[in-house]
């Protein structure tokens, strides 16, 4: 990949940072891309895979501290009067807590990517991701939950699901809503812009409520146990403040809900098994 030159104002090319959380194929999003002739936009897209927290994202500890999750009987939730409960905003701060040191490198990239847009007036954004995901996600164990759970339904394969109860809560976007928000921000970039992407509050749940989603699609029981351990850094509730990046680019907008999204992973795991 071709690096801008540094001792000019500005560069005429768009740098589009994504960081998920989940690591998704970088193949899937540039072919989905290249569907859309975004290859023809002179729009440079970097895919960083966060393994468990980036910016925005806080440990066991600091969640409890900041945010008073209450249990339901399928998920952990924020009262309706809280600050984020439509969503985390780019100002929760990722200070004294633990990331793994995978994340730590992608946050730094983040800040670089920042630092371009400021010093050299230059086009970047910094699209900091909830799960990513598609009918092609190839999901493992430990990431990508969405797409390994379907998998695991289709294919009797046994599924284990980390602490919490099964009750912490993630966002899910659909890679085509999220190349269609590279579009959008490639339409009009700007220097140096920061947005939370995901599926925010049309596209979340829990892993008990994608447990119960993927057995009624698939018309068939997940064998699944509940381990008290959860992931070291993991993080009890994320959904993303997708207002930010809809207020500055209104024609942008999700096609795909947790429904839909199973929908096609599953589909696609019964041709695969064909």
């Amino acid at each position: 990949m071709p690096m801008p030159t540094l001792h000019r104002p500005a560069v005429a090319r768009s740098l589009v940072i994504l960081a998920s959380p989940l690591v998704v194929e970088l193949r899937h999003v540039i072919e989905h891309a290249r569907a859309h002739r975004l290859d023809t936009l002179d729009l440079i897209a970097v895919v960083l895979e966060l393994e468990v927290i980036d910016h925005g994202r806080q440990t066991e500890t600091r969640a409890r501290a900041f945010l008073p999750l209450v249990e339901k009987e399928s998920r952990l939730e924020l009262p309706r009067d809280h600050r984020y409960f439509k969503g985390i905003d780019t100002t929760m701060s990722i200070d004294q807590s633990t990331h793994s040191l995978f994340g730590v490198s992608k946050a730094a990239a983040d800040l670089l990517v920042q630092e371009y847009g400021r010093y050299f007036d230059m086009p970047t954004v910094c699209f900091r991701g909830g799960c990513l995901t598609g009918p092609q996600h190839a999901g493992a164990e430990l990431h990508g939950f969405l797409a390994y759970l379907m998998k695991c339904v289709v294919t009797g394969r046994p599924y284990t699901v980390f602490g919490y109860g099964g009750k912490q809560v993630r966002d899910n976007i659909h890679c085509a809503d999220l190349v269609s928000a590279f579009m959008e921000f490639q339409k009009a970039p700007r220097a140096a812009a920061v947005y939370n992407i995901g599926g925010g509050r049309s596209s979340n749940c829990s892993m008990l409520e994608a447990i119960d989603s993927s057995e009624r699609i698939a018309g068939r029981e997940l064998d699944w146990t509940m381990s008290e351990d959860n992931r070291i850094g993991d993080h009890r509730w994320w959904i993303s403040d997708l207002a930010p990046f809809m207020e500055d680019y209104p024609g942008w907008s999700q096609r795909f809900g947790i429904e839909e999204i199973l929908t096609e992973i599953y589909e696609y795991n019964v041709a695969e098994a064909a």
